[in-house]
């Protein structure tokens, strides 16, 4: 699948294709089809958000269609 990645701080934003990623039990994979970027993005590529491990895929707001869901969670 494509992502917009970012490698490191401060870094310009790419896009690439990433493995597929395999998702938790508590987790869902959704297939994208609307994305926006927010302040919360830009503070990830500034370095400013607790926790980050880059790279990182970004995107904090999308919409789009359920493609896999974990194990732990509620399908109804």
């Amino acid at each position: 699948m494509q992502a917009v990645v970012l490698e490191n701080k401060d870094q310009p934003l790419i896009i690439k294709e990433v493995d597929n990623y395999q998702i938790g039990a508590d987790e869902v994979l959704i297939r994208i089809k609307s994305a926006a970027f927010n302040h919360r993005d830009l503070w990830i590529q500034k370095g400013q958000y607790a926790g980050l491990k880059y790279p990182i895929i970004l995107g904090s707001d999308g919409a789009g269609i359920v493609n896999k869901i974990g194990d732990n969670v509620n399908k109804s």
